[in-house]
This record gives structure tokens, C-alpha cells and sequence, in this order.
């Protein structure tokens, strides 16, 4: 009977295991932090983050949206480059109505990359009290290659971050 518990409690702690690695190895593209709070009148600082690309990518292009009437972003910064991309790397950074479009590329002398990193840092002024979801527009993410060619990712996970407001 002891050897059956014991074998018993071994599975359940692979199983266990597993699962930990499992998460730990998910493709995530998104935000720093899934929650943030703030009053009117912050600035806030908010990390684009992508953790454990296995396909090596020469680009990217995507969307955030978000609620422009709780948050404003601040133009005169853009995007800070993060160091995922190389530090000779080239972006784009554009915000029109709650929408900021951002891409991403290495110059043409650089390696592609995999693996894990901040993408950027994108500032926020508070307007007022509320909250807004700050997410990636998934139908605008796009990963590209050294030849131009369209990369696929799949089992990407976007994450989104919640921005209150009290």
C-alpha cells in the first residue's frame, strides 16, 4: 500500500512539473505589467514585452489601442527602443485616435533574433478617472524575416494591461 502512495505522489508531482515548464515557455507578446494604478496628472511608463520567440524575425509590425479619453500618449517621446532588437535597429512610431501603430526592423547588416526582451517603453499622461484596457490589435500583428517574408508564430499569447484610474 505505501509503494502505491508513493508512486501515486511521484506522477502527481511530474505532472506538476510539466506544467510549471509549460508556462514558463509560453510565447508571450504584451505588457510588462497586467495591471496598473494610477491618479490624474501621472505619467506612466509601460514596457512592450516579448518573451520567448522561437522563430527567428528580422521585424515586426502591430497596433495598441486603447481609450484616449482616460490616457493620452506622449508624442514628443514615441517609443523608446528596448533591448530586443539591436541597438542599430530602426522604428516606427505613430498614435492617431487611441490607436498607436509601431513597427520595428533590424538594418540590413544585423542577425535575426529569437528569444526574449523588451520591445519598447511607451509613455501616458492620465487624463481623468475611469479605466482602459491597453491592448495589441491582434488582426495588426505581423513578423517578417530578412527577405520581407511574412513569419508565422504560432501559439503567440497577447497580453493586455489594465490601466485604473482613481
Amino acid at each position: 500500500m505505501g509503494k502505491y502512495i508513493l508512486v501515486i505522489a511521484v506522477c502527481i508531482l511530474l505532472v506538476a512539473c510539466s506544467k510549471n515548464t509549460e508556462v514558463e515557455n509560453n510565447i508571450l507578446l504584451g505588457f510588462s505589467e497586467s495591471s496598473i494604478n494610477a491618479q490624474p496628472g501621472d505619467l506612466i511608463e509601460i514596457s512592450i514585452i516579448f518573451e520567448n520567440c522561437p522563430e527567428p524575425i528580422f521585424g515586426m509590425s502591430f497596433q495598441i489601442e486603447y481609450d484616449n479619453s482616460i490616457i493620452s500618449f506622449v508624442d514628443s517621446t514615441g517609443v523608446i527602443q528596448g533591448d530586443y532588437f539591436s541597438e542599430n535597429s530602426l522604428s516606427f512610431c505613430n498614435e492617431a485616435e487611441g490607436v498607436i501603430h509601431l513597427a520595428f526592423t533590424q538594418v540590413q547588416s544585423e542577425e535575426m533574433i529569437t528569444g526574449s526582451g523588451i520591445i519598447g517603453k511607451i509613455y501616458f499622461h492620465v487624463l481623468t478617472s475611469g479605466s482602459t484596457q491597453m491592448e495589441i490589435i491582434n488582426s495588426s500583428l505581423h513578423f517578417y524575416d530578412a527577405g520581407g517574408n511574412e513569419v508565422d508564430i504560432p501559439d503567440l499569447i497577447l497580453s493586455n494591461c489594465e490601466i485604473n484610474i482613481n
